[in-house]
């Protein structure tokens, strides 16, 4: 498809539901990436790729690899499936070993920092600030952005117009929080909230399907009114899957309160920049909250091939979904 076309720093978890905690040297905002941080962050990416085998293959082999197994075990955890037989148990220690054997999650991301050298497809933050430049031109004010699996959180550093908070579940550099997305907070008050959240090449390592498509709900709770949505995936999950491809995507997309604004596909990604829009009428009744019109999603198949992947995007009522801030007592 073609073209359509700050400074409260988020608190880190002291645990997982903890209580919220504001430690020093964890503030994610522009001004509190120091030179030395930004300097050791880029001696783990170039590490990474000194490590990472000189072809593309093996390490795209072993990155196929861990999503695979990171969807079986987000299968296994939710009770939806065992492995010919055995116990969930047992299968989830077998999937725990043969993930230690790949080197486990740093390794992974070694491979994916090997694999967004420049040459391979490269990260995609300049083309966000591209669009960004074009649709609100080059006097544009400061924007806070939300990076989610930002590795080292060097994507936006150049860009002074950008204030970025970057988060990880597994941070490669001091200034990068470590937090999973679906259990980061949500800003209490609208002074708090992003310009963008972006999603770059994060729902292809969510295991659980219907997480993917709670991610894409759960991300409105983040923005403002006019907020926008950056969404990367790799190109095959829309070229050449057996459950999605881009007009369904598309309509994911919009049922989930997304207006496209720009789409656009590289030799290895595709590139979505996405508007939020109004609440829908009775979307404040759907448990996913007002801007998703409350369309359940299945796993469908819609190609058949033998040679076609699995990726697909489920959209569910979420276990627990993002709660609206209350309003403060006047």
């Amino acid at each position: 498809m073609t073209s359509t076309t700050s400074e409260p720093a988020v608190e880190q978890l002291a645990k997982k539901k903890g209580k919220l905690i504001r430690p020093r040297g964890k503030r994610g905002g522009k001004k509190h990436q120091s030179k030395a941080a930004l300097a050791a962050a880029a001696e783990v990416v170039k590490a990474a790729k000194k490590k990472a085998a000189r072809g593309p293959s093996e390490h795209s082999i072993r990155i196929a690899h861990f999503h695979c197994l990171e969807k079986e075990k987000a299968r296994l955890i939710s009770g939806k499936g065992s492995d010919q037989g055995q116990s969930a148990e047992l299968r989830l220690a077998e999937i725990e070993r043969e993930q230690a054997e790949l080197g486990g999650l740093d390794a992974y991301q070694d491979d994916s920092l090997a694999g967004s050298a420049s040459h391979r497809g490269g990260e995609s933050g300049k083309w966000l600030v591209q669009q960004v430049i074009k649709l609100r031109g080059k006097e544009t004010v400061s924007l806070r952005l939300l990076d989610v699996g930002a590795l080292t959180g060097t994507s936006y550093s150049s860009y002074s117009f950008i204030n970025p908070t970057y988060i990880d579940i597994n941070p490669r550099a001091s200034h990068v929080i470590q937090n999973d997305f679906f259990d980061f907070p949500l800003p209490a008050q609208s002074e708090e909230k992003y310009d963008i959240v972006c999603l770059s090449l994060v729902l292809n390592f969510v295991g659980d399907l219907a997480k993917r498509g709670e991610a894409l709900v759960r991300a409105h709770g983040y923005l403002k009114p006019e907020g926008m949505l950056y969404l990367v995936l790799p190109l095959a999950c829309v070229a050449n899957s057996r459950y999605l491809d881009h007009g369904r995507l598309q309509a994911i997309l919009e049922s989930c309160g997304w207006d496209v604004l720009v789409n656009d596909d590289s030799a290895r990604l595709t590139r979505w920049l996405l508007k939020r829009k109004e609440e829908v009428k009775g979307g404040s009744k759907a448990r996913g909250g007002p801007c998703w019109d409350g369309t359940q999603w299945k796993k469908e198949e819609i190609k058949v091939s033998k040679t076609a992947n699995n990726f697909c995007i489920k959209v569910d009522q979420p276990e627990q979904p993002p709660k609206r801030p209350a309003k403060r007592a006047k």
